[in-house]
């Protein structure tokens, strides 16, 4: 009995045993095929999914190792590299503005049109050669024009064709192009209009007037003496242009002999002329002479 009942028993449990025995390829195969299907899901999720969550599914849990760099935080540090080796554009040079140079005086030429020059002169074309003596250098400083700044007057003295009516011309050019006021004329044309003005009873608003020219040139003294009202007339004109504005005057002969040409009043008009003056003496032969007699030897 004892046996009977042991086969029964070890029969009734048998049955389960066989039957897990007989499920367990089976539950492992559906197991398996469902993490099989798992994984292919969250591979095609991860191909789907946003870079940045990729990346987050991939992270590994907890903080990082000192020293240790992710492979995306590596990729942004060599593009970062990448950035700050790579050179930019460049910034543009900010060169300083050079001042501009001055230009020509625009007005220059309409000061020496209205100068009334019969022609004009440049010293620079002043034939040098041709006066046997005469002071270079003061005629070089002059050409600064500064002495009508200063208020000064010129004397040209030489006789006929050695060169005062060029250089008187050259220097009231170089006037205007300084800036400066010139008017011209002859010792006749100025004894002419002069005259013409005391007449009309204007000789005072004249001589006035006549200041906003800072430079007066009048050429050919001494070729025409002139009566005792005109005389007084050219007086009057250099007393009241003494110390405030300059004149130019040429002559044919030395200011001891200006009583020739103005009578009594020529110390008195010689004094004030010649304190504040340069006086240039040129001496020569006669430049346009010369050219008439080469020009017949030819």
């Amino acid at each position: 009995m004892a046996f009977i009942a042991s086969a029964a028993i070890l029969a009734y449990m048998s049955g389960p045993m066989v039957a897990q025995a007989d499920r367990g390829p089976t539950d492992r195969a559906l197991a398996g095929h469902g993490q099989a299907g798992q994984a292919q899901a969250g591979h095609a999720h991860a191909q789907h999914a946003p870079a940045g969550h990729a990346h987050a599914q991939h992270a590994p849990a907890g903080p990082m190792q000192p020293g240790h760099v992710q492979a995306g935080d590596q990729e942004e540090s060599d593009r970062g590299d990448r950035h700050l080796a790579q050179p930019g554009p460049e910034a543009p040079v900010v060169t300083p503005a050079l001042p501009r140079q001055p230009g020509p005086d625009a007005d220059a030429e309409a000061r020496i049109r209205a100068a009334g020059f019969p022609v004009r002169k440049l010293l620079e074309d002043f034939d040098q050669r041709h006066p046997r003596d005469f002071d270079r250098e003061t005629v070089a400083r002059l050409g600064k024009a500064e002495f009508v700044t200063a208020r000064r007057n010129v004397v040209l003295v030489g006789p006929p064709g050695t060169g005062k009516t060029h250089l008187a011309v050259a220097l009231g050019v170089r006037a205007c192009q300084a800036g400066q006021r010139v008017l011209f004329g002859t010792a006749a044309e100025w004894a002419a209009r002069l005259s013409d003005v005391r007449a009309a009873g204007r000789l005072d608003a004249e001589l006035t007037a006549l200041d906003d020219h800072p430079l007066l040139i009048v050429d050919e003294i001494g070729y025409k003496p002139f009566d005792a009202a005109t005389a007084g007339l050219f007086f009057r004109l250099v007393a009241h242009r003494y110390e405030r504005a300059s004149l130019i005057v040429t002559s044919d002969r030395p200011l001891g002999r200006w009583d020739e040409v103005f009578g009594p009043s020529a110390p008195a008009m010689t004094d004030r002329l010649a304190h504040h003056a340069d006086i240039v003496r040129l001496d020569g032969d006669s430049y346009r002479t010369r050219r008439a007699t080469s020009a017949w030897a030819d």
